[in-house]
């Protein structure tokens, strides 16, 4: 099946279903959910053109915005800073819109996760006051509660991300951030099992979010930590092909070679990461400190590792 942009002939979606007829109303809600996953950025990005050109829409604060989200995408540390400083700005221009504030909450969660900031106590007030400010602004948007989610579990509050998470995907249940963020919710109170299913589930649902490679990541240490170094190896790797030498994602992809008896591919690992190695976004130091005894042992690994790896 294939799901098609009749003006352009883009492909928004193709899957194969392979099942017995006996499950086809099991197969029709699944096709539709991953179907309304598929569309939704696309409706999301129409929705923001149409808002833009409402009366009641102020059309600086929405171009702060945008200009916002073009920053925060890029994921990396300056482009974080200067998204933060444009949604205050729109914030301040717009104080009763909700997107400035959505916006806001999301990045300063970027900020402490990519280990960006030394002010984490503080940004980490500042994302989740401007979460809750746009849930209440608006109780039944799925972003709203997305926001309470990330920015509750990267400033350790992770029971409360969970019930945020959950009521986002009661919203919407094709929403695929709220399966996301669900997901690394129950990664963190110690179900890995279950986060890997919803985070796998969230990235089928959008398969193209520009910051996936944290979302691989996660899935591969839960891989790690379910003493399946071969599929977390499979996903470190992706991570890896979508941000080349990114420094968290060769200490898991190392770990994972360790704990499948590869010492010699282990050590190209951690002679790449001595040498080329990205330390921007550093997540899992930045959010395992929630788990310290898994970052414990990862970190133990690789050390161990390049304690014997000389690098000319």
């Amino acid at each position: 099946m294939q799901l098609v942009d009749a003006p352009t002939g883009a492909s928004f979606w193709a899957e194969r279903y392979e099942r017995d007829l006996s499950d086809i109303f099991a197969l029709q809600d699944e096709i539709a959910q991953e179907v309304a996953g598929a569309i939704e950025p696309e409706l999301l990005k129409t929705e923001g053109q149409r808002a833009a050109r409402r009366a009641d829409q102020n059309p600086t604060a929405w171009d702060l915005v945008r200009r916002g989200m073009w920053e925060f995408h890029k994921v990396r540390p300056e482009s974080h800073i200067r998204a933060r400083a444009l949604f205050l700005q729109a914030i301040a221009a717009a104080p009763e819109s909700i997107d400035g504030y959505i916006w806001l909450a999301r990045v300063d969660a970027g900020l402490i996760a990519g280990g960006w900031t030394e002010k984490i106590e503080t940004t980490a007030n500042e994302g989740m006051t401007a979460a809750l400010t746009a849930v209440q602004l608006d109780e039944k948007n799925p972003y709203a509660h997305y926001a309470v989610a990330i920015t509750h579990s990267f400033a350790g509050k992770v029971q409360r991300a969970q019930k945020a998470g959950e009521r986002a995907i009661a919203l919407s249940p094709s929403f695929a951030l709220g399966h996301l963020v669900l997901g690394l919710t129950l990664m963190l109170l110690g179900h890995p099992q279950e986060g890997v299913r919803k985070l796998k589930h969230g990235l089928r649902l959008n398969p193209f979010d520009p910051h996936n490679f944290y979302w691989h990541l996660f899935i591969a240490l839960g891989h790690y930590v379910l003493n399946e170094p071969v599929q977390g190896l499979e996903e470190a790797r992706v991570c890896l092909e979508i941000r080349p030498h990114w420094a968290a994602a060769l200490r898991l992809a190392a770990a994972c070679e360790v704990g499948l008896g590869n010492h010699s591919a282990a050590r190209q690992l951690v002679s790449e990461l001595k040498t080329h190695g990205d330390p921007s976004g550093d997540v899992l130091a930045n959010v395992l400190k929630h788990r310290p005894e898994w970052i414990a042992e990862i970190d133990a690994k690789v050390q161990e590792l390049a304690d014997a790896v000389s690098v000319p």
